[in-house]
C-alpha cells in the first residue's frame, strides 16, 4: 500500500467530488486543488468548502484532513482563510459510519519497515524517545469514540484508497451540513437556534 502524498490525496478527492457534486451545482474553485463552491440558495453570493490536509503527515505515519467552509462569500475565487470547520456537525449515524471507516484504515495501515529511523528514535533512551513512542502509538492505535459531535474532526488516511473512501462517504454530509448552515445564515460556531 502506497502513501498518498499531497498530489495523490487531492486527485482522489477530485475524482469522486468533481462528478458527484456537479449535479448539485458545485464547481471547482480556480487555483485550488480541492475546493468547491456553488451559488447560495438566496442568490446572495456563494458558499464554498475545501479540504485541508494536516501539515504533520508523513509516509511512515499517514495523515489526516478536515473540511473548511465559507458560508457566505462574494467571490468564490478569493483567498482562503477566516473560515470554519464543519465535520463536527456530522450526525450520530454519520459519525458511527466515520468510526467504521477510521477503524478499517487503522487496521490496514502498514507499519514502517524495521530499519526505519522511527524505531531507532524510540529506543535511544533520550528525552525525545517518549515523544516518538507516543507519536507511533497515536498513528497505529485505533481509539474508538475519538470522533464526536462538536469537536474539530480530522479524518485519518494513508493511501489514495483511504481518501476515496472518505470522499464517497462525505458526499451527502457535505451537502446536508452546508444547507443547514446556509439556511440559518450562520457561521458554524453560532447555534442554529
Amino acid at each position: 500500500m502506497k502513501y498518498a502524498k499531497s498530489k495523490e490525496f487531492h486527485r482522489a478527492l477530485r475524482k469522486v467530488w468533481d462528478a458527484e457534486l456537479k449535479p448539485h451545482e458545485f464547481k471547482r474553485c480556480k487555483g485550488s486543488v480541492a475546493s468547491y463552491y456553488r451559488p447560495r440558495e438566496d442568490g446572495k453570493g456563494f458558499i464554498r468548502f475545501w479540504a485541508q490536509a494536516s501539515q504533520w503527515g508523513d509516509s511512515w505515519s499517514g495523515n489526516s484532513f478536515t473540511l473548511n467552509v465559507d458560508v457566505y462569500i462574494d467571490d468564490p475565487h478569493t483567498g482562503f482563510g477566516g473560515s470554519d470547520r464543519f465535520l463536527g456537525y456530522l450526525s450520530a449515524a454519520e459519525l458511527a459510519e466515520a468510526e467504521k471507516i477510521t477503524e478499517l484504515i487503522f487496521s490496514r495501515k502498514p507499519k514502517p519497515p524495521l530499519d526505519h529511523w522511527i524505531y531507532n528514535e524510540m529506543s535511544e533512551g533520550t528525552e525525545n524517545s517518549q515523544f516518538w513512542k507516543d507519536a507511533f502509538a497515536r498513528h497505529f492505535t485505533y481509539i474508538k469514540g475519538k470522533l464526536r459531535p462538536g469537536i474539530d474532526i480530522w479524518l485519518e488516511y494513508f493511501s489514495a484508497e483511504d481518501v476515496t473512501l472518505w470522499a464517497e462517504f462525505l458526499i451527502e454530509p457535505i451537502q446536508s451540513i452546508l444547507v443547514r448552515f446556509e439556511q440559518a445564515n450562520k457561521r458554524l460556531g453560532e447555534p442554529l437556534g
